[in-house]
């Protein structure tokens, strides 16, 4: 099996954003879910299954991840991943959110989505494409330099 690896969103959002505020939530799980899909080499987030089944085993997600990923699962099913080798008239399709109102829209890839909200009148909130993941290494475990040591007695023993 490949070494396992951690799932980092990408979009530059900062863990307190990631926390508290809405959009950068579902932008948070839309990177992520591309990356996912990507990896699982499926199209949509209903092949890779809403339960991850679909994932390779060496794949390693946090639990605040997960919850993010349930809470969104609703809108991550416009996701749409193009995979290598597909044909030129494949697309993907990925989420884009204002980050004044918080409404968000399905983006294709390959354009760009307008600088001000073209969702929700009189806003003038920015617009945010989500970006897939990417990969990061799980910690490698190091052996302990200390020597081993055996115990003859209960360290809870009086001697």
């Amino acid at each position: 099996m490949a070494a396992p690896f951690y799932v980092d969103p990408k979009g530059g959002f900062t863990p307190e954003e990631v926390a508290t505020d809405p959009t950068v939530r579902l932008l948070t799980a839309a990177s992520l879910a591309m990356y996912l899909i990507k990896r699982a080499k499926r199209h949509t987030w209903a092949e890779l299954g809403r339960d991850l089944s679909g994932l390779p085993g060496n794949v390693l997600l946090e639990p605040w991840q997960v919850e993010l990923l349930a809470e969104h699962d609703d809108v991550l099913h416009v996701l749409r991943v193009k995979l290598t080798g597909e044909g030129p008239d494949a697309q993907a399709v990925a989420i884009a959110a204002c980050r004044g109102c918080g409404s968000w829209m399905a983006a294709a890839s390959g354009t760009t989505v307008p600088s001000k909200c073209p969702l929700t009148l009189g806003c003038t909130g920015v617009m945010v494409k989500a970006p897939a993941g990417g990969p990061r290494p799980a910690p490698k475990l190091l052996p302990d330099p200390r020597p081993a040591t055996v115990l003859d007695t209960d360290p809870g023993e009086q001697g």
